[in-house]
């Protein structure tokens, strides 16, 4: 049996390990300038990007902008660790800025996407 300081120990390095390769997928989507609003969105879009509805218009259109929008201080305290950490990204005054989003840094980013979120069209 493992304790229970082991098992959330493991379940917050899965969440980590989740929210950085959202990240990277959005970062991959995203132009080399950047807000929250817009980085978050593209996070977002990822989870409704197999829902049938979204696909054949059964859902608001504007369902992931309403979610996202009210919550902005929520993903951003949800999304801050992983931001700070990734090499590819500056915070500026507008908000965000890719370092160099050249070839060799979206082959790095495509290698970091697990292979699953690769076949997803946002």
């Amino acid at each position: 049996n493992r304790s229970p300081i082991i098992i959330s120990y493991l379940k917050l390095r899965f969440i980590k390990h989740n929210l950085r390769s959202a990240l990277h997928a959005a970062l991959v989507l995203l132009p080399e300038r950047f807000n929250d609003l817009q980085l978050f969105c593209v996070i977002s879009r990822l989870s409704y990007a197999g829902d049938v509805r979204m696909m054949v218009g059964g859902e608001n259109p504007e369902k992931v902008r309403n979610i996202v929008e009210p919550n902005i201080p929520h993903f951003r305290a949800l999304y801050s660790e992983v931001i700070t950490e990734s090499p590819f990204l500056e915070r500026t005054d507008y908000g965000y800025c890719q370092r160099a989003k050249c070839e060799r840094n979206l082959r790095q980013l495509h290698k970091m996407i697990p292979k699953k979120l690769l076949f997803v069209d946002p």
